[in-house]
């Protein structure tokens, strides 16, 4: 496949996604991945995988740091409180 039918063929696609609300061309690391397929320089499935690759590593970076432990905190939920776990005795129906 040429470079200039490879071309168009990336900008139909991207604009579909453009009319659709999902403007991919905003996303320099992925126009990037698609340069790269529209010269040639690697096949599609490649572009894929490392795309694949790319998102994985921006969704790990948005995931939230992990929880900090609340039970240093005010000490509402301090583990040195003992709960009461007795039930009240069993009262049979009159």
């Amino acid at each position: 496949m040429s470079n200039e039918t490879r071309r168009r063929i990336a900008d139909r696609v991207l604009e579909r996604m453009r009319a659709r609300g999902f403007p991919l061309d905003r996303d320099p690391e992925l126009m990037a991945l698609i340069d790269r397929w529209c010269e040639g320089d690697m096949e599609m499935h490649e572009c894929h995988r490392q795309y694949l690759a790319l998102k994985g590593r921006r969704d790990a970076a948005r995931r939230l740091p992990p929880l900090r432990d609340l039970t240093q905190t005010s000490g509402a939920l301090s583990h040195d409180k003992q709960l009461d776990w007795s039930f009240p005795p069993f009262r049979e129906a009159d």
